[in-house]
C-alpha cells in the first residue's frame, strides 16, 4: 500500500538488504522528527516494506510519481548513488551467482547497451537511478545528503553532463570525503564536506557495550575475496590472537555477496581449527551495529562498516582496493584506521590499530557525529525552506 504523500521525499537504494544504504532513511527520518518536519516519502525504484528486519518502508519511484502529489523537494541520499548505472543496480537485485552474469554480460554486450536494457527492464524514469533529470530539478528543490562522489568521473560523457546540469540547480550538496569534493569541483560544482549521516548511527540502537571478551569481527565482499583469496588464510593467522572470531555479513544484495566470501573465510578457519561464529544479519540490520560496537577489532571492505566502528570507537582496519573506503578513512581517520590493507599486511595493520589510545577513537567519534548531525539538520533545512 502507498503512503501518505509528502512535501519530501528521499531518493537512494533503499530496497535491497545492504546496511549502508538502510540507515540513509533511517536516520534522516529521526533528523526530521526531531526538527518537527513531517513524515518523508523514502522511494528506491522497487516498493517494498523492509521494517521486520529494522529498515524502512519503500515506495517505488515510478508509482510515487504516478499517485502522488509532486514533491517540493527531493533529497538524494546514499552512497555512490550519483555515479550508479542501471547494470549496476540491476545486479544489486539479483542474488549470487546471477549478479556476476550481469557484470559478464555488461563486458560482452558494452556498457551502453547493458544500461539501457537494464534501465528498460526496471522500468527506470530518469537517466540516472536515482538522480532527478533537469526538469525535475527545476520543478522541486534538490538537496544531495554527504554522498559519495569519488567515482562520478568514471561515467560516460552524456551521463556526467547531464548530472552537472541537475546538481547545478541543486539547493544544498554536501559529499562525504575531499575526493568527491574535488571530482564535483573539476565539473564545475561546488559542494560542502561532511561526514556520512551514519556517523550517528550509535544513536539508532543504543545498547550497552560489552567488550568483556577479545573479539575480531570480519568482513567482506565477495568480489573483493575473488580479488584477494589468501585473505581467508590470513584472517585464520591474525585469529590466533583473539579469544572470538565473528563473520558478519553486512551487504547481501548482489555486487555485494558478503555472504559467498564469508563462506570461504569460514573454510579456511576450519582448516586451521579455529572456532568462529556468525551473525545472521537479513533478520534484524540492528545486529550489524550492536556486534561491531561490541568488537575489540573490525578488519572490512564495507564503508559503512567502518563508519560504524568509527561511530563506536571501535578499532578498525580498512582492506584495500575499495576507493571509496580508502576515500572516507583519508579524510576523516588518517593516521587512525589503517587502510588500503592487503591480506598479508593483516597482522602488521591490526597491531598498528589496536596501538592507537582509545580515546583518539572516541574524541572522533563525537566529532564527526557532530558534523553529521549538523549536515543533516542543513539538508532538511535546505529541502524544507
Amino acid at each position: 500500500m502507498l503512503k501518505q504523500s509528502s512535501d519530501i521525499w528521499t531518493v537512494g537504494a533503499y530496497d535491497r538488504v545492504n546496511y549502508g544504504d538502510l540507515l540513509f532513511p533511517l536516520i534522516l527520518s529521526r533528523a526530521g522528527q526531531n526538527m518537527g518536519i513531517q513524515p518523508m516519502l523514502h522511494c528506491a525504484l522497487r516498493t517494498v516494506d523492509l521494517q521486520e528486519i529494522g529498515g524502512p518502508t519503500v515506495t517505488g519511484l515510478r508509482q510515487a510519481l504516478e499517485s502522488c502529489a509532486p514533491p517540493k523537494a527531493i533529497i538524494v541520499a546514499g552512497g555512490e548513488v550519483l555515479s550508479a548505472t542501471w547494470s549496476q543496480v540491476l545486479m544489486g537485485y539479483l542474488p549470487y551467482p546471477l549478479d556476476l552474469a550481469v557484470r559478464v554480460g555488461r563486458r560482452a554486450a558494452g556498457r551502453s547497451l547493458a544500461d539501457s536494457t537494464a534501465r528498460l527492464a526496471l522500468r527506470g524514469v530518469w537517466r540516472s537511478p536515482y538522480v532527478p533529470d533537469l526538469s525535475t530539478s527545476r520543478r522541486a528543490r534538490v538537496v544531495l545528503n554527504s554522498v559519495g562522489a569519488s567515482s562520478v568521473l568514471n561515467l560516460a560523457r552524456a551521463d556526467l553532463s547531464g548530472l552537472g546540469r541537475t546538481l547545478s540547480n541543486a539547493a544544498y550538496i554536501s559529499v562525504r570525503d575531499k575526493s568527491g569534493l574535488a571530482a564535483l569541483k573539476s565539473i564545475g560544482i561546488s559542494a560542502e564536506l561532511a561526514p556520512d549521516s551514519a556517523a550517528v548511527v550509535g544513536e539508532l540502537w543504543s545498547v550497552p557495550k560489552d567488550r568483556s571478551r577479545n573479539t575480531l569481527v570480519v568482513q567482506c565482499e565477495y568480489d573483493w575475496f575473488r580479488r584477494n583469496p589468501s585473505f581467508g588464510r590470513a584472517v585464520a593467522d591474525a585469529s590466533r590472537r583473539f579469544e572470538d572470531v565473528v563473520l558478519l555479513p553486512i551487504g547481501l544484495a548482489g555486487g555485494h555477496s558478503d555472504q559467498v566470501a564469508l563462506r570461504h573465510v569460514a573454510r579456511a578457519l576450519d582448516r586451521s581449527h579455529i572456532r568462529y561464529r556468525w551473525v545472521e544479519t537479513s533478520t534484524d540490520i540492528s545486529k550489524i551495529s550492536t556486534t561491531i560496537s561490541n568488537a575489540s577489532m573490525f578488519v572490512g571492505t564495507s564503508l559503512h562498516g567502518a563508519i560504524t566502528a568509527l561511530a563506536h570507537a571501535t578499532p578498525s582496519v580498512a582492506l584495500g582496493g575499495i576507493g571509496k573506503l580508502s576515500a572516507y578513512v583519508s579524510t576523516w581517520a588518517e593516521g587512525l584506521v589503517p587502510r588500503d590493507v592487503a591480506p598479508d599486511r593483516l597482522e602488521s595493520a591490526l597491531d598498528c590499530a589496536q596501538r592507537m589510545p582509545p580515546h583518539r577513537r572516541e574524541t572522533l567519534a563525537l566529532e564527526l557525529a557532530g558534523l553529521a548531525r549538523n549536515n543533516s539538520l542543513r539538508v532538511l533545512d535546505a529541502a524544507s525552506s
